[in-house]
């Protein structure tokens, strides 16, 4: 994991359950622990989504600037999720965020999206990840004299 430096633990669940519709199916999202380029101005997360139902394709959307634009990163193909019966989960994405100020504080969404079917609405599940990116040359993210760090929600 050379440039890179781990972030202090989360949660692993970022967006619980946002319900889609009155037929009782879910999208939810779980992320691990980012972490930082050594130069503070890209940060690497991996997101996975849960659905309670649908297996259709999902969008995975990405944005940096608290969700005003979002950049299509990924999608999971309806052959990707797996799981039996209702509960289906995606494979972890890996996501890469670039472009930011080191020792600046950013709200990064995810979102995944799955379009409706059947008369069924679409599913929309985003979690907000504040961080803060670390200042360069590498140093511990989850030092307080180098910045990079998760703040919790």
């Amino acid at each position: 994991m050379s440039g890179r430096r781990a972030a202090p633990e989360l949660g692993s669940v970022v967006a619980p359950a946002a319900l889609a519709g009155g037929n009782g199916t879910a999208l939810s999202i779980t992320t691990d622990q980012p972490t930082f380029s050594s130069d503070g101005t890209t940060v690497y997360l991996t997101a996975a989504a849960s659905s309670s139902s649908s297996s259709s394709p999902a969008a995975v959307l990405v944005s940096s600037d608290g969700g005003v634009n979002f950049t299509n990163v990924a999608t999971v193909a309806t052959i990707d999720w797996t799981g039996s019966g209702r509960f289906k989960q995606s494979p972890e994405e890996a996501i890469a965020v670039s472009g930011l100020q080191p020792r600046t504080a950013y709200t990064v969404t995810v979102c995944f999206i799955q379009p409706g079917a059947n008369g069924n609405p679409l599913k929309k599940a985003c979690a907000d990840l504040p961080i803060t990116t670390p200042a360069p040359g590498g140093c511990d993210p989850s030092s307080p004299d180098c910045g990079g760090i998760i703040n919790p929600g």
